[in-house]
């Protein structure tokens, strides 16, 4: 059931969504959001400021209520037959606690879908597909566009990670909290005030960051510095966006160190493990030749080892 389902994800899933549909990768919505936050920190003009907030929801996949995915399932034309196929495969899991080793009765839940199903990230997705139609319906949010033959964005998904752009005024902060509400009262999903955050391009007025702030209830005015494991603002002196990278290399190999391996043993474990660390990061920017060179010397000093905490001498270069 979940290959048949994955086959029609790319004609009934929005293309703002990257998460598990085939031919969409990850990449796309982190290179999307680059693009749009860096125009937002360049862009000083107050007549055309915008402002990006990113949203936590909390245990979205527990929350989904069953009967919002077969609403909505229906909704995308889904037959009946098919629709009770799946939900009969949701609707029957029972639940048991064992207390002090005594197992008790079973119990059914009433809504959420089980993580580690291969069909439950695809429900999970056209359950999200309500808050995409929401925030793109009639007399909807004004959202950013970076250069007159681009795009307009008002908002990019990757599963349950939101991230939202719209014209910094107060009818566009109405409208979002208006489809937010719409879409959380009827998925029962809820979002994590306390964990969202708010960025504001820098020609923005005080005035209006702060009646923003109280529409939308988010006070935390910054993003976090990475969006999918990825930082959203790289400046000239790059090496200090990219040191989390050499602090990951650094940290699998100081843990190697302290065993005893067999040349083939660190063979696998730099091939596979630490030479692979970049290669995400790697896919959208270009590191400094300066960080690639002290990833190999960290490398080299495991590969050729030591002798009496003294360094052995790396016979190849």
């Amino acid at each position: 059931m979940a290959n048949r389902l994955k086959r029609v994800l790319p004609d009934i899933i929005s293309e703002e969504q990257s998460a598990f549909v085939p031919g969409r990768i990850i990449t796309d919505n982190v290179l999307a959001a680059y693009e749009c936050l860096h125009f937002m920190r360049t862009n000083r003009s107050k007549a055309n400021a915008h402002c990006a907030m990113k949203l936590d929801m909390s245990k979205a996949y527990d929350r989904v209520e069953w009967n919002y995915l077969e609403a909505i399932k229906l909704k995308l034309h889904f037959c009946r037959t098919w629709v009770n196929k799946v939900m009969k495969c949701v609707t029957s899991v029972s639940f048991s606690i064992l207390i002090n080793g005594e197992r008790l009765q079973d119990f059914k839940p009433t809504r959420g879908i089980r993580q580690g199903d291969p069909i439950s990230p695809y429900l999970f997705l056209i359950c999200a597909e309500g808050l995409s139609s929401a925030l793109k319906g009639e007399g909807g949010i004004q959202g950013i566009q970076v250069a007159q033959t681009a795009p307009k964005i008002n908002h990019l998904l990757f599963a349950d990670d939101s991230l939202l752009f719209f014209k910094a005024a107060a009818c566009n902060a109405r409208a979002v909290q208006e489809s937010l509400s719409k879409y959380c009262e009827a998925s029962g999903q809820q979002v994590n005030l306390a964990k969202s955050s708010i960025f504001f391009s820098k020609g923005c007025r005080q005035t209006i960051r702060n009646e923003i702030k109280s529409i939308t209830h988010v006070e935390n005015e910054s993003l976090n510095e990475k969006y999918l494991g990825l930082p959203m603002e790289v400046g000239r002196a790059t090496n200090g966006d990219f040191q989390y990278i050499k602090d990951r290399v650094w940290n699998k190999v100081q843990g190697w160190i302290e065993q005893s391996l067999s040349a083939g043993g660190k063979e696998i474990l730099i091939k596979v493990v630490a030479q692979a660390i970049p290669t995400y990061t790697m896919e959208c920017f270009r590191l400094p030749k300066g960080l690639c060179d002290h990833i190999n010397s960290l490398l080299r000093k495991f590969w050729w080892g030591s002798e009496r905490g003294k360094r052995k001498t790396s016979w190849v270069a």
